[in-house]
């Protein structure tokens, strides 16, 4: 009886020591848990992960052959979170305009060229070789033709449409058409269009722009230096008068704003001008210095109203003039050249952004006192962004490239002018402009 117990004592201790060996080797296992889990759990998608495992007793603790092995609710916390992460949106590149990609295939040679209207004069009516050399060798932004330009409608068609085609940049191909005695195609047209000053409703100015509108588009013509936004408050003052819509500002205003609309109409570009305003001057700019006397509250009271109505009817250009101010900016710099009324005033104050061109630059108020390079840089510098009909466009040109090469001007500064003519030339219709 005694062998039998001891036999069975043996059975479950080898039993015990073959439990222990198997209790050993899973817990061993277990060991490896906390690296095969989240491994797992990235498989299989798994959500929840129930708690489990056996509690260590005091007896087992102090076992020192005995591991104690973390349950899961342990292993948890080393397990990354699995969330659904939406894959990230890439944000479409806005496609690039017209103007900002013919900005990025120009040279600086090019670009500067863009700074630039000059005038087709004392070459006959025909389109010559003179013609194709200078618009190859200035790349200008546009030329502007008087009446010695003008024989028939048949000719003046056949210079625009070979202009177009000798320019690589679309080209602003522009006039002085404002009726009256500043007419430079009105002898090709049967009814004559008289002076702004006859005007006697919006209505009518309406109409006058979209008649001037019509007839140079008909020849090839896309911009007018038109119209004139002063107002004709000085009876003193020769070289405006009856050019100037009225002598009321309001009314003025309200005219410049509606030949704008009647122009636009047609597809032709408008320029306003003389900023800041010529009608209360006495002098005339283009034999030498004109003042404007008055002060700021005077200016904005009166002169300038014209020009806003004009700004806000989508005028496409300002055309600053040769008049000083020396009450409002402190010296004796024409508007042309005076950062106050070009980036102060117009750009600041007016909140006008577009494009800005000088009157011509071969009148007195300038050449009598800057030479045709320097007159180009400093328009450029207070703000302007194309330089009309310098002196000599040669010596100008190479000045303005000469003022890029040593610093003066930077190429952003340039970019900035030639983007705002490009944005303008995108609005005109046409197969040219693509």
């Amino acid at each position: 009886m005694g062998s039998k117990i001891l036999k069975g004592k043996a059975v479950h201790i080898a039993m015990g020591k073959y439990v222990a060996a198997i209790c050993y080797r899973f817990f061993r296992f277990l060991k490896y848990v906390p690296v095969i889990l989240p491994i797992l759990i990235a498989l299989c998608g798994c959500g929840a992960i129930l708690e489990t495992g056996p509690e260590v007793s005091g007896a087992q603790k102090e076992n020192p052959n005995f591991e104690v092995v973390p349950v899961v609710s342990d292993i948890l916390p080393m397990v990354p979170e699995i969330t659904e992460t939406a894959e990230p949106v890439e944000k479409p590149v806005a496609e690039k305009t017209y103007a900002e990609s013919m900005l990025e295939s120009m040279s600086i040679e090019e670009k500067i060229g863009q700074l630039f209207i000059y005038a087709l004069q004392n070459e006959g009516y025909e389109f010559t070789d003179g013609m194709a050399r200078g618009l190859t060798r200035y790349k200008p932004a546009g030329v502007i033709l008087f009446s010695e330009k003008v024989g028939t409608s048949g000719q003046v068609i056949k210079l625009i449409e070979e202009l177009k085609r000798h320019s690589k940049i679309p080209l602003f191909v522009s006039t002085d058409e404002e009726g009256g005695r500043v007419s430079r195609v009105g002898k090709l047209f049967e009814m004559p269009i008289g002076p702004a000053g006859e005007t006697k409703s919006a209505e009518e100015a309406f109409g006058r722009g979209a008649e001037i509108g019509r007839r140079l588009l008909s020849l090839g013509f896309n911009m007018d230096l038109a119209p004139v936004a002063d107002i004709n408050s000085n009876p003193q003052n020769t070289v405006i008068g009856d050019r100037a819509f009225s002598a009321s500002a309001d009314k003025a205003a309200e005219y410049v704003s509606a030949f704008i609309n009647g122009m636009h109409s047609e597809g032709v570009l408008s320029v306003i001008k003389h900023f800041p305003g010529h009608g209360d001057t006495v002098e005339d700019s283009h034999q030498g210095a004109a003042v404007f006397k008055y002060g700021k509250d005077r200016l904005f009271s009166s002169e300038l109203k014209p020009f806003i109505k004009g700004i806000e009817a989508g005028a496409d250009a300002v055309m600053v003039g040769h008049i000083s101010a020396p009450n409002i900016t402190g010296d004796s710099l024409p508007a042309t050249f005076s950062p106050v009324m070009v980036t102060q005033i117009l750009r600041g104050e007016l909140g006008y952004d577009g494009l800005v061109i000088t009157d011509a630059m071969n009148m007195g108020a300038v050449t009598n006192y800057y030479g045709p390079g320097e007159a180009a840089i400093l328009a450029l510098e207070a703000g302007v962004d194309i330089i009309l009909m310098p002196a000599d466009m040669e010596i100008a040109y190479e000045a303005v490239m000469g003022a890029y090469k040593q610093g003066r001007l930077s190429e952003g500064r340039i970019n900035e002018s030639v983007l705002r003519a490009l944005k303008v030339k995108e609005k005109l219709a046409g197969p040219e402009m693509r």
